[in-house]
């Protein structure tokens, strides 16, 4: 797959757009679809080998999913999560202004009553070697992820499809991991959108 980096994602829901490609705000006709999946969201493993990554590109790969675990995590019953909570479970695994906006997107979900329901399965996952940036940047890995989530739905309270756009059914997305100069923890700093291929 050729990959070409573009301009880092900047939105302020970027726990929903590392998830499902979208933001949360958006209003869409309401629909009278009853989601089909009503299990807590999990990701399924990734289909590459752990034995063919260095262990830097384990680290950061082991970050990406930390990640996306914790916001499915959280997303499926954001009301047992008080906004310090999620800070300190999102800061195990982010690095700079994700941190915030991903508590945001969390916070916002929570005052709305939505959360997510069904799975996400990896279908594909690429990490570049590990690069020294000679700065207090440190090292980074850019880890590529194709995830199916075709079976995640928002929904309300009710259990019925929330009245915001609902999530495309692959997301193909670059996480920019980075080991900062002093550190000893790869947290992911950046989701950036990528030319490729994801799902059919």
């Amino acid at each position: 797959m050729s990959i070409a980096r573009l301009r880092t994602a900047a939105v302020a829901s970027a726990a929903i757009v590392a998830l499902v490609g979208c933001t949360a705000t958006p209003v869409v006709p309401p629909s009278s679809e009853v989601p089909s999946a009503t299990s807590s969201p999990t990701p399924s493993g990734s289909p590459t080998p752990a034995s063919s990554w260095s262990a830097e590109q384990q680290a950061a790969i082991d970050a990406v999913h930390g990640y996306s675990e914790t916001s499915l995590r959280i997303g499926a019953d954001p009301s047992k999560y008080t906004e310090a909570q999620m800070r300190a479970e999102f800061k195990k695994y982010l690095g700079g202004d994700m941190v915030p906006n991903n508590v945001g997107a969390m916070m916002t979900l929570k005052k709305k009553g939505w959360h997510y329901e069904g799975d996400v399965r990896v279908l594909s996952l690429n990490a570049t070697k590990a690069v020294d940036n000679h700065s207090e940047r440190g090292l980074e890995v850019h880890v590529t992820v194709c995830r199916d989530q075709s079976a995640i739905r928002v929904a309300d309270k009710s259990g019925n499809l929330a009245n915001t756009d609902q999530p495309p059914k692959f997301n193909l997305r670059q996480y920019s991991v980075r080991k900062p100069a002093g550190s000893h923890t790869w947290r992911v700093y950046g989701i950036a959108t990528v030319d490729g291929r994801c799902g059919s």
